[in-house]
């Protein structure tokens, strides 16, 4: 039983040697996620989960929020630019709200008014407006059905 855990870890340590974007959900900081997003010309989101308010608290984990929004922008039915993404996420265990961050090719996505943090629901919402963003700035044609980041 050692020898195959010990087997399945050292397969996991050399797929994610050979793909930098595997797996697409980790646990990081926002450092780690603009070093992934520019070393990699990806889209790249960074979660940092609060517990939301005592009397009100979040209704998932960073990590949750983590794995849906990853599903989210890869899935046809919730975006018409499907796109692999790397999310990263840190918990804080604190009181507070969940917040996000979207950083394409090394740079943090800003809104024309100078927005940069985002509630994971407001990501939810503007998907399209992410991944189209993403597309235009990496020259990808927005026809095709499903892309990947590029992993060199």
């Amino acid at each position: 039983m050692v020898a195959f855990v010990f087997l399945c870890v050292a397969t996991n340590i050399q797929a994610q040697e050979k793909d930098p974007l595997n797996p697409p959900v980790r646990e990081g900081g926002y450092g780690d996620a603009v070093t992934c997003s520019g070393k990699n010309k990806a889209l790249v989101l960074f979660i940092l989960g609060g517990k939301g308010k005592k009397e009100e608290p979040e209704k998932y984990t960073a990590s949750e929020y983590a794995k849906l929004l990853q599903a989210g922008f890869k899935n046809p039915k919730y975006t018409n630019y499907p796109t692999e993404t790397v999310v990263y996420y840190r918990e804080t265990n604190k009181y507070g709200p969940t917040v996000a961050r979207i950083i394409i090719n090394g740079l943090r996505y800003e809104t024309d008014s100078g927005a940069s943090v985002f509630s994971p629901s407001m990501i939810g919402n503007y998907i399209d407006v992410f991944t189209k963003y993403y597309r235009e700035k990496n020259n990808i044609p927005l026809k095709d059905k499903q892309i990947t980041t590029d992993n060199n």
